[in-house]
């Protein structure tokens, strides 16, 4: 009896156990990073396309933000619906660019973020033709003349401390200008400017001087050296960018405003409230006119 059971036991496994064919779920492709994507054209919120030349310009939802890279290589004009630069990020605009953005419902620059399209220092000046030239007094009062060059006593008139004069051949070179400061031009039917933001469009500092060589005076065991020789100066300071501001609803002064505080030098921002279609239309126009020769950033 317990034989029979054990058989039938195994007669129904053998039953139930089939090949099953093995199965292996799909492969998910794999995925890179996009930009946010556009925001679709929303007849409502892109009225001011088609609006009277009076009409009020008024806010618009975003579903979505493009962001702004973070380094600007070449003079670009992006123009979204909706841009932000992320919190705490820094854009930085490379020397001699500029950057035109057009946000056709918002602009939102978060907290902490920086715009940096601050000019370069100017190149140091050349050194000094001659680093050092060697000076011994003539005959006679040799010793007297050295006492009057290196100690300053007893000098008579014609006899001289020990200096450089205007040699030259000792002055240090020109620094070279500064560079100019970056351009940035933003129209934004909304303009949002959280904490702690930074604008700077200054110009960069001219560079320094050359070195100047200057003179070693010796007699004896008497030695002195000179100061160094005057340098023809360091090289002028370069033009400030600009900030062009221009944005609508009742938000937009004091948002304006806001980046004016915040901007290296204060006096690089211009500021004009848009807040009609028409003026806002060639806002846009205007923007389309300062960037038609920059790359043109994909959203």
């Amino acid at each position: 009896m317990r034989h029979l059971i054990a058989l039938v036991i195994l007669a129904g496994c053998s039953g139930e156990q089939r090949a099953t064919p093995a199965t292996s779920s799909p492969t998910t492709p794999a995925t890179t990073a996009t930009a946010a994507p556009i925001v679709s054209a929303d007849p409502a919120a892109d009225v001011w396309k088609t609006a009277p030349e009076d009409a009020y310009v008024k806010g618009a939802d975003c579903p979505s933000f493009t962001r702004l890279p973070p380094r600007i290589e070449k003079s670009a004009i992006i123009e979204s619906p909706c841009i932000e630069i992320a919190p705490g990020a820094t854009v930085t605009i490379a020397q001699d660019q500029n950057l035109v953005i057009i946000a056709t419902r918002k602009l939102r620059i978060g907290d902490g973020a920086k715009i940096v399209g601050r000019g370069a220092r100017g190149a140091a000046g050349a050194a000094a033709q001659t680093a050092t030239k060697d000076w011994a007094p003539s005959a006679p009062d040799q010793s007297e003349k050295i006492n009057c060059a290196c100690r300053g006593v007893r000098c008579k008139p014609g006899w001289e401390t020990c200096s450089p004069g205007n040699d030259a051949e000792l002055r240090g070179g020109h620094g070279g200008p500064g560079k100019r400061g970056a351009t940035v031009f933003i129209v934004a039917r909304e303009l949002i400017v959280g904490s702690g933001v930074s604008v700077d469009v200054s110009g960069g500092l001219g560079g320094e001087a050359g070195a100047s060589g200057r003179v070693d005076c010796r007699y004896g065991g008497m030695q002195c050296a000179s100061p160094p020789a005057m340098s023809l100066g360091d090289g002028e300071g370069g033009s400030n960018g600009t900030v062009t501001l221009k944005a609508a609803l009742p938000t937009a002064l004091p948002m304006m405003i806001a980046i004016e505080r915040v901007a290296t030098p204060p006096s690089a921002v211009n500021k004009q409230v848009v807040d009609t279609t028409g003026p806002f239309r060639r806002a846009v126009e205007q923007a389309h006119t300062a960037g038609a020769a920059y790359e043109k950033l994909a959203p």
